[in-house]
């Protein structure tokens, strides 16, 4: 690991993301494990990442290492004061624009010592331990996450529920679309859902990074009780679990096919190669739904309950809190139980069929992608626009790729075009604003012609080339949609594209624009998208810098 002193900062021009993820013997890895699925979707914005801890397990340094992620050591990492003060001078040394915090023991103080730095604060909180009044986002990527639990004590943006869950690029759609075509199906549609077999023999095991109380082997031992000599069963430790050597005499006699696996590289790829899993109630359960493993989840630890239950009541998964199986409630023969219902859905066909369908439609895979789209526009801001950027505003105009979708396709020249800059900057019902980042770099152009007594707004938008294919249009839009809104007294937005633009149709779809009836513009169709007023947030979260 490195200290500050060790190594150049990174390059000041990149988006800068410093997590502060907690990890030890007796929390797991866990944290860790999904913060570094939003640092990779992070570094697919081209910003930079690094990670703060104490001790960690060799395995977990391998694996934020080998996503060249920088990881520096603090001296004090108990959550506590002292903690907060060492995580809050590294993120003003290495001028980090956003901190992320994923533990429950960093609470109100620990949050408070951190708003002192300029770096935004996203907290991951899976059930409300603090108020997050310093936070600008919260991020609960549960089932049963309710955003009105925090909205009474934060004045953060709210992101709930399994859309937003952090999985790893390989749960990506393509990534699990190919782990398929390996593992299941030799012509595999794309998207298409989990193979089905009609008797389930491959099992895995799983009960994350420490398992304390070796859930592990005692599931391992119902499995073997089960008599099934055709059972394959892949059992996945973890970096910190110590009970490898009674695994190991227990693999000896055991009454069926077992492989055991530690620190695995590609869970993914196991994933999709089992017919049923037995899991901990933890972030695991997430890449599972999204594999379309049909799953028997066991809470090891009390705040895994929720987890297990709200996805039980979806029909995703069969939670064993509800036989006391995890000492959650009284049961007669709990390990009875365990058994019964192990043998029920290695037999049940429609069951898993319908927890697989149910698991992968609920996690898309693209949770980190959204949020850390919605971080990067919190980044941005927006300027009038001015008479000295006619030269930058032509240029993204004659852009190629922007004239070939384009209902105007001819090459503007410089003259013409600052005598419309002109116009339409006297114009009342003309806005034009400059994006840009943090540095003040123009990133791109969003403008708005007012209609109909200025009852409609038609917005319309430009990127750099070196900000597109980001995600940043739909977040970019959003907030620009609400600053309009604020401003004027425009009732909704009007969105008129080119047929064919499909990147354009995808963006403002994601932006909340919904589709209405064509429109004939200068002899050409135009495919229209509207937001209304009362469908967009009317507090802008997007301050606009206007000139002096």
């Amino acid at each position: 690991m490195n200290t500050i002193d060790e190594q150049p900062l990174p390059d000041k021009s990149k988006m800068k993301l410093l997590v502060r993820a907690h990890a030890g013997p007796r929390v797991g890895t866990g944290h860790v494990m999904r913060t570094l699925a939003l640092g990779q979707a992070w570094k697919r914005l081209g910003g930079t990442v690094s990670f703060v801890a104490g001790e960690l397990p060799t395995g977990l340094i391998a694996k934020i290492q080998s996503e060249k992620f920088e990881l520096y050591r603090i001296d004090n990492s108990q959550c506590d004061h002292e903690d907060a003060k060492e995580t809050a001078e590294l993120a003003t040394d290495l001028s980090a624009d956003w901190i992320v915090l994923d533990g429950y023991q960093f609470d109100d103080d620990y949050q408070a010592e951190l708003s002192h730095t300029q770096s935004r604060l996203i907290v991951i909180d899976d059930y409300q331990h603090a108020s997050h009044q310093h936070a600008d986002i919260i991020l609960n990527q549960n089932a049963y996450a309710n955003p009105e639990t925090y909205r009474a004590t934060s004045p953060a943006k709210i992101l709930t529920g399994p859309s937003f869950a952090l999985l790893r690029s390989e749960f990506s759609a393509a990534a699990s679309s190919a782990e398929r075509s390996a593992s299941e199906n030799p012509n595999p549609r794309p998207g298409s859902s989990k193979h089905i077999v009609k008797q389930a023999r491959r099992i895995l095991v799983t009960f994350g990074g420490e398992d304390a109380d070796n859930w592990t082997l005692k599931t391992l031992q119902v499995l073997s009780d089960l008599n099934q000599k055709q059972l394959i069963v892949d059992c996945v430790i973890g970096a910190c679990y110590q009970h490898i050597g009674e695994l190991e005499v227990f693999k000896k006699t055991a009454n069926m096919s077992l492989r055991i696996h530690r620190n695995v590289d590609r869970m993914s790829a196991l994933m999709h190669r089992v017919d049923v899993a037995i899991s901990a109630g933890g972030s695991t359960c997430y890449e599972l739904a999204r594999c379309g493993v049909p799953t028997i989840v066991v809470s090891i630890a009390d705040n895994q309950a929720p987890v297990a239950m709200a996805l039980s009541r979806l029909g995703v998964m069969i939670s064993l809190d509800e036989f006391g199986i995890s000492g959650k409630r009284k049961s007669a023969d709990p390990t009875k139980q365990f058994t019964t219902t192990i043998r029920r859905l290695l037999n049940d066909y429609e069951t898993r069929k319908t927890m697989s369908e149910l698991g992968t439609a609920l996690v898309d895979g693209n949770g980190g992608n959204r949020i850390a789209s919605q971080m990067a526009s919190m980044l941005y801001s927006f300027r009038d626009a001015r008479t000295e950027d006619a030269q930058l505003l032509l240029q993204w105009r004659n852009d190629p790729e922007v004239r070939s979708v384009s209902f105007s396709q001819d090459v503007i020249s410089l003259e013409s075009h600052r005598n419309w800059l002109s116009k339409r900057l006297d114009d009342s019902d003309t806005k034009i604003w400059i994006a840009q980042d943090q540095s003040g770099r123009a990133v791109g152009q969003i403008r708005f012609d007012s209609r109909d007594e200025g009852e409609t707004g038609v917005i319309s938008i430009i990127l750099d080339p070196t900000v597109r294919g980001r995600g940043m249009g739909p977040h970019l839009i959003a907030e620009a949609c609400r600053a309009f809104f604020d401003s004027t007294m425009g009732q909704k937005i009007v969105a008129q594209i080119k047929p064919g633009n499909i990147a354009s149709e995808r963006a403002f779809r994601r932006a909340g624009f919904t589709s209405i009836e064509p429109l004939i513009i200068d002899g050409k169709i135009a495919n229209q998208f509207v937001l209304l007023r009362e469908e967009a947030t009317t507090v802008s979260e997007t301050k606009l810098k206007r000139s002096a």
